[in-house]
């Protein structure tokens, strides 16, 4: 029975199989979305840091 090359692991410089294309995709995006929020929340926690509600209200705007 012949083997199907596209289920077989691809095979990385390194010698070790790499994910497969949806895994590492889905990773990546997943990562990318923790950046935001991690960004996000930081940005709001120092709004709310500030002492004036001006510059408070300033940074919710954005």
């Amino acid at each position: 029975m012949a083997q199907n090359p596209s289920l077989a692991p691809e095979i990385g410089p390194d010698g070790l199989a790499r994910e497969a294309p949806v895994i590492a995709y889905t990773e990546r995006i997943i990562e990318e979305e923790q950046l935001q929020l991690k960004k996000a929340i930081l940005l709001l926690y120092l709004c709310f840091r500030l002492e004036m509600g001006v510059e408070v209200m300033l940074c919710l705007d954005a």
